[in-house]
């Protein structure tokens, strides 16, 4: 059977005590690893920064944290976000501890968000320092995994944590797990099911962990040794005694699974479910492709982007299809065939923990059209290219050792890690704002309509309106039922005083989703200019329906209630402002010439 090896002296590091040594290289992993990503310091928010972090007042405030483990990532803001379906108390308390450290300093952020990937390389330097008797390939393969450009949306996209997070969890609970000796009186067995717990709370996709453990288990790679066979391989009576080991090992962790479950279903089960835009039948034929994407990606990380034009496949005739599935076939056949000649517990390994976290994100029916890949899901099926990388490292001088050229496979690998870093330079350079980031997207990804909105978006907040409107209705030709453009379109042109379009466009953001508060008020301001103030009380009041505590909303409804003569009316909803957004100056001033005219009837109707 193949055993995980211990760390053990070797040539390489025989001139430093082995305190020493590891100090050498952590300091070298640490420093080497940061360097890519020492420009993303001075990056602003980005993307949804706004709704994750700047605009969101629930992290803001040490008591809102119990309502973490109540509630959707969001709250009730808006019941139909995709993000809402998200159960990530964990992430949020992180999101909190650097919003009580940090406020609206993006350094401070984005340096939170560097020593949290830093944590993690170097936790996946402790895994494998169990696994290769040369310690300077557990430090060289923890490098490729700590400067790989896959890794930029996770690291330089502030709220992006949410994967390193779950991983320095879940590799917190690997090695703890590892370091144990049976579940009876054993913290560190104890303690790996509190990181399992917190990985869950952190992402979804930590419930691969269970599985991961089991084939751990299953080739004895745990402290406790299992027996072998004559020939090195397990014998068929021992398999049995194997798969009932590991078993044992995985049950615990199934059943912090099935409490995670539990309580996750009560929390969203009041969440309105949304109807997928793509059926499981496409769903299904698209996922080896979706597979390949991100292989492609983890070996090839190149002309990367926060979003991509994916096609579907709605067809098995489709060649799009059967070249995918025929790249599968013959990568598991080639990865079988590998282990079963040279028997290295690495290889399964390296292909759970790249298989088994990617395994969930490819029914691209769970997310929005256009939104359905990600190079951040490739953050913890990296753990799995290092673990690849470390036996290629190893083979690779020992074969070379004969030639008495060993050190040449660690010069190859230093020139990868240079290509790697510089590469993660290059490419996380559009993060630095929204303009660049989506003008980044929209040139690589030209198809992609979010990515063009976005931009048409970013346009408008600068005030460039003539730049947004020829994006804005390229995109609505290509997707007229895409609600967001609909409406992103209706308030340029409230902002352009086009009020019959404004007006038209509105009406069908809302027609596709009425849940948004922002139409509704939008609508509103739309009738008020154009005189139909009872219409725009009526909208304004049902966008005060869904967000209360929507900035401007009271205000603009106490303006649309004095058209309407209705005094008291707008001064309770001038104090509802204030209630609501202190700081106001406009809805002070709103609400003193508001009683001044109160105090104005009442002296004439005396």
């Amino acid at each position: 059977m193949p055993e995980f090896r211990a760390t053990q002296p070797s040539s390489y590091s025989a001139v430093l005590p082995p305190s020493r040594l590891l100090a050498t290289q952590l300091l070298l992993l640490i420093a080497l690893s940061a360097l890519p990503y020492l420009p993303s310091l001075k990056y602003h928010f980005v993307y949804d920064d706004d709704v994750q972090i700047v605009n969101n007042t629930s992290i803001q405030s040490w008591d809102a944290v119990p309502s973490y483990f109540t509630s959707t990532l969001f709250g009730s803001d808006d019941r139909t976000a995709a993000s809402n379906f998200h159960y990530r108390p964990i992430f949020f308390l992180w999101l909190r501890i650097n919003d009580s450290l940090w406020g609206r300093n993006s350094v401070g952020w984005h340096a939170s968000a560097l020593c949290l990937h830093l944590a993690v390389t170097v936790l996946v330097f402790f895994l494998l320092r169990r696994q290769f008797e040369n310690s300077w390939i557990a430090t060289v393969a923890a490098l490729i995994f700590g400067v790989h450009p896959a890794h930029i949306e996770s690291v330089v996209w502030v709220s992006g944590a949410t994967d390193p997070l779950a991983a320095l969890f879940l590799l917190g609970g690997a090695l703890l797990w590892l370091s144990g000796s049976g579940w009876k009186n054993s913290p560190g067995r104890i303690g790996s099911l509190v990181c399992y717990a917190a990985a869950l709370l952190t992402k979804e996709t930590a419930v691969a962990f269970p599985v991961i453990v089991f084939i751990y288990a299953l080739l004895g790679v745990e402290k406790t040794p299992m027996p072998e066979a004559a020939d090195g391989r397990l014998a068929s009576g021992v398999n049995v005694r194997a798969a009932l080991h590991a078993l044992w090992e995985t049950v615990p962790f199934l059943v912090v699974t099935a409490l995670y479950l539990t309580a996750r279903y009560a929390v969203l089960r009041g969440v309105p479910t949304q109807v997928p835009w793509l059926a499981t039948r496409d769903a299904l034929l698209t996922a080896p492709l979706v597979l390949v994407f991100y292989l492609r990606h983890m070996i090839w990380p190149f002309g990367l982007s926060l979003f991509y034009s994916f096609p579907v496949i709605s067809s098995p005739m489709n060649m799009l299809f059967w070249l995918p599935v025929a790249a599968l076939a013959a990568l598991v056949a080639l990865m079988y065939t590998w282990w079963h000649r040279s028997n290295e517990s690495s290889i399964p390994l390296a292909v759970a923990w790249c298989f088994l976290p990617l395994l969930p994100v490819l029914d691209i029916a769970l997310f929005q059209r256009d939104d359905t890949v990600h190079d951040r899901y490739l953050y913890l099926p990296s753990i799995g290219l290092a673990i690849g990388a470390g036996l290629l490292l190893h083979l690779s001088t020992r074969a070379l050792e004969r030639s008495r050229r060993p050190r040449l496979a660690f010069t190859v690998a230093a020139i990868l890690i240079t290509i790697l870093a510089f590469s993660t330079i290059a490419q996380s350079a559009p993060w630095q704002d929204n303009l660049a980031l989506y003008t980044h997207a929209s040139e690589q990804s030209p198809k992609n309509t979010i990515a063009r909105n976005n931009l048409a978006a970013e346009f408008v907040k600068q005030g460039r309106l003539d730049n947004a409107g020829p994006i804005f209705q390229a995109v609505l030709l290509d997707r007229p039922d895409y609600w967001l453009a609909n409406y992103n379109f209706g308030y340029l042109n409230y902002r352009l005083k086009h009020f019959d379009l404004a007006e038209d466009y509105l009406h069908r953001a809302i027609a596709l989703n009425p849940a948004d508060p922002d139409e509704h008020a939008y609508l509103g301001l739309t009738y008020f200019h154009e005189n139909h103030f009872a219409d725009a009380a009526v909208e304004l009041r049902t966008a005060i329906s869904i967000k209360p505590a929507g900035t401007g909303y009271h205000i603009a409804l106490a303006i649309v209630l004095l058209q309407l003569q209705d005094l008291d009316g707008a001064r309770a909803e001038c104090l509802e402002e204030l209630a609501y957004h202190p700081d106001n100056p406009a809805a002070r001033g709103e609400l003193e010439l508001i009683e001044q005219r109160i105090a104005k009837r009442s002296e004439l109707q005396q």
